[in-house]
């Protein structure tokens, strides 16, 4: 007797074997861009140890914050992983230990590791404790530098200027190490420990997944014309090229390397972009708000792990703006009678975009009211600054911000502050990034304007550049018919694509900021990690036969000026 098998079945079984087959295929470049990038990162990590092993350091001067790794201490007068006070106690026992210098030992060393600690762990750690990654490891291995006291004021105002997350997460992993792994695989002091923990996930987590995030979010903004296979394969190898172009021909490399908070904010920019792709057009589905939930939720992490996360704020309502223009001038002329469905839509929209907006910039002003509990409260034993008598510490006042205030007065942040003829050589480092991240925009509102929407006339009327065309483009960038790429060149669709309006304002956003407000020198590496858009130009630019030898010139060149002078103390910050 032969069993009876339903042909059904047997073509159900073949189709699932078939997709799953077909799925792998697809993972197989993936996997292979992943690697190529981990790989070529790897290289550049060498790098990095070998420009701070053979090049002298610079010295950058007594008000520059270094971190102590104590591993010069070794074998001469202190054989210990973990001291009290700091954020390993919790690993240790209570029974202190009495050193000769006069500090407690929660975790003493192991031995065994005191031979190699100079000569190895010094040689690949020291790198990547420059310049903000020193603020960033002391508050992991220390978060009571935020207190005033026992600190001094100065101490604990500059400390609010760097967010608790990312310092967070690296002291998590380090002490997830720290009880996992034998003491004989491990760092020989915990303050090692911090930096190799930093560098790790920066490198092994966040890049990958940045990676990965950026690919997918590439290929939806991409529109295939013939949506045969070789325009898909089109399609996946410029999403594949986007994703080299950013983890391997970034400008801002150095700092995506080291222990700075750009990379997991990269991250987290991505991926909330991702999950508000996902949501679709129409906004009051199940699914829809699932996504959003998400998204907020990641890009909530992101503002509490730098200031500038709160621009999302401006793209969400943006994109709000974008949707109730598109149910007006859109879905109006292909549902007519659709006024009562019409109405709720742009109800939800509107609430979502703003309880999202204000979601998304609460961490900051959580990390500000922290800061005025922290420095403002009666008992703290010593004289409370003295904007906390003008000032009322509640959650909700808006009137004042102790960030503000901190990167005013310690930095010197401000509109126009940084223009002096000593900050010269910064406005020319930062100038490239700066230019294309504003000249990114221009083209992309040229194309919208004249070729897009004027069907290649240039008009001056001021009716139709304030008011036609921005209500225009703002229907049409959530509007799924996309245009046309010209002819078979897809890289094209980086820069004239409807659906990049609120990426390339934000890039012009940030842009600006960098220009008139935060310090210049620091554009690169805010704007790199802010903004899609900017990796999105660059490869348009590198793949663009006019533009691309110069942009390319320019990557390499600031790959190997951040090798160079990042990790010497030289400016480049």
């Amino acid at each position: 007797m032969f069993d009876h098998v339903s042909p059904w079945k047997v073509y159900y079984e073949h189709d699932k074997d078939t997709a799953k087959l077909e799925e792998r295929k697809q993972n197989v470049p993936k996997i292979q861009m992943i690697s190529k990038i981990i790989f070529f990162r790897v290289l550049y990590l060498m790098a990095m140890m070998l420009s701070c092993h053979f090049i002298t350091e610079h010295n950058p001067g007594d008000d520059v914050l270094r971190f102590d790794m104590r591993l010069n201490s070794i074998g001469q007068s202190l054989n210990c992983f973990c001291l009290k006070g700091q954020s390993c106690e919790v690993l240790g026992t209570k029974k202190a230990l009495n050193l000769a210098i006069s500090r407690e030992c929660i975790i003493p060393m192991n031995s065994g590791n005191v031979t190699t600690a100079i000569s190895v762990w010094n040689f690949v750690l020291r790198p990547f404790t420059k310049w903000d990654a020193a603020r960033f490891l002391h508050l992991a291995l220390n978060p009571g530098m935020r207190d005033p006291f026992p600190n001094s004021f100065d101490t604990s105002e500059q400390a609010h200027a760097f967010f608790p997350l990312f310092p967070w997460i690296i002291r998590t992993i380090a002490l997830f190490l720290s009880r996992i792994l034998p003491m004989a695989f491990l760092p020989p002091t915990y303050e090692a420990l911090l930096v190799g923990s930093g560098v790790l996930f920066n490198n092994f987590v966040c890049l990958p997944v940045s990676t990965l995030a950026l690919y997918e979010l590439t290929r939806k903004i991409v529109y295939v014309n013939n949506a045969s296979e070789g325009s898909t394969s089109q399609q996946d190898r410029l999403a594949m090229t986007v994703c080299l172009v950013f983890g391997i021909w970034n400008p801002a490399s150095v700092f995506f390397a080291t222990n700075y908070s750009e990379p997991f904010f990269a991250m987290t920019t991505l991926l909330g972009h991702l999950c508000m792709d996902q949501r679709g057009k129409n906004v009051v589905e199940r699914t829809s708000f699932v996504w959003w939930c998400i998204g907020i939720t990641i890009w909530m992490l992101g503002s509490y792990t730098r200031s500038n996360g709160t621009i999302h704020s401006a793209w969400l309502l943006q994109d709000g703006l974008a949707r109730i223009c598109h149910n007006f001038y859109v879905d109006q002329r292909r549902i007519p009678n659709s006024h009562g469905s019409t109405a709720f839509k742009i109800f939800s929209i509107v609430v979502s975009s703003i309880v999202g907006a204000i979601l998304v910039a609460l961490p900051v002003r959580y990390h500000d009211w922290q800061g005025f509990q922290r420095h403002c409260q009666e008992d703290i034993g010593m004289d409370r600054p003295s904007w906390c008598l003008k000032k009322s510490p509640t959650f909700w006042d808006l009137s004042f911000s102790f960030y503000g205030y901190v990167q005013e007065k310690h930095w010197n942040v401000g509109l126009f502050r940084y223009y002096q003829w000593k900050q010269i050589p910064n406005f020319a480092l930062a100038a490239p990034i700066l230019l294309l991240s504003i000249g990114g925009a221009m083209k992309w509102i040229h194309w919208s304007l004249v070729t897009e929407y004027g069907k290649g006339k240039v008009t001056w009327r001021l009716r139709t550049i304030v008011l036609n065309w921005p209500l225009h483009a703002l229907s049409v960038s959530v509007d799924p018919v996309r245009i046309k790429s010209k002819g078979a060149v897809m890289y094209f669709q980086l820069l004239e694509n409807p659906l990049l309006l609120g990426h390339y304002a934000i890039l012009a956003i940030l842009g600006l900021v960098g220009l008139v407000i935060a310090h210049v020198q620091i554009s690169t590496r805010m704007i790199c990690s802010s903004s899609p858009a900017i990796i999105w130009f660059l490869t348009y630019c590198m793949l663009h036969p006019k533009h691309g030898n110069l942009v390319w010139y320019y990557a390499v060149l600031y790959m190997l000026l951040g090798i160079i002078l990042h990790v010497n103390f030289l400016p480049w910050t």
